[in-house]
């Protein structure tokens, strides 16, 4: 039997720019074990970093987040190795091409970073003209086969199938609500833990009984194998 300890992080979305961004993810890290093998951050919970331009005025201004990629990436790079911790640092918005997608990247100790376009949008992301990505990973990092599904994804009965399929053991969940009920929703069971796999979400915590938690319980999940 093999164990996994994973930190899922709230993390209210507030304004400002991306020194004050910052600022608060380093001080949510400082909150999280040394000895989590992962570490998760909600879906797009950089979507506050729009309010750093002060003619923002629209849902559809969401897009021009993109231009805050290069600093994100730095930034958990840096965190990742520096701490030696795998982390799962949400998803953000970004621009390939003349497309834009909703991208988890997972950061690693070694440096690399490891990437997963969300396969199926929730109908609001249209707005802001996210594209649909067509692949689904599975990554053997730290102690358990990991696979990404973002919010959305995990209603998909065959996202957690083919991910299962796949040779997942965890499927790590970032995810972006607006209410309870929502936070809840994509955290039921799964086909995933029909095929003997394990699942954890992170939400940016929209509700006041959250905001004072920006670190949910790290979790130890166990799993046995034949």
């Amino acid at each position: 039997m093999r164990t996994a300890k994973i930190s899922a992080c709230q993390f209210p979305i507030a304004r400002g720019g991306f020194d004050e961004f910052q600022t608060r993810i380093e001080a949510t890290m400082a909150e999280v074990p040394r000895d989590s093998d992962y570490v998760l951050f909600p879906e797009l919970f950089t979507v506050g970093l729009v309010t750093s331009y002060p003619d923002a005025s629209s849902v559809a201004d969401l897009i021009r987040i993109v231009e805050f990629t290069p600093r994100y990436r730095e930034l958990f790079h840096r965190i990742a190795t520096s701490r030696k911790q795998l982390v799962l640092a949400g998803s953000h918005l970004e621009k390939h091409g003349d497309l834009y997608f909703n991208v988890a990247h997972l950061f690693t100790p070694e440096g690399r970073e490891l990437t997963h376009k969300k396969t199926h949008i929730f109908p609001a992301e249209s707005q802001w003209q996210t594209t649909e990505g067509d692949t689904l990973e599975v990554w053997d990092v730290g102690p358990a086969k990991v696979g990404v599904a973002i919010c959305y994804e995990t209603e998909i009965p065959e996202v957690c199938r083919i991910l299962a399929y796949k040779g997942a053991e965890v499927i790590l969940c970032p995810s972006f609500t607006f209410s309870e009920a929502g936070f809840w929703r994509p955290d039921l069971p799964c086909p995933l833990l029909h095929n003997r796999g394990r699942r954890r979400t992170a939400s940016p915590g929209l509700w006041p009984q959250f905001d004072s938690q920006p670190l949910r319980p790290a979790v130890e999940s166990k799993w046995h194998r034949g």
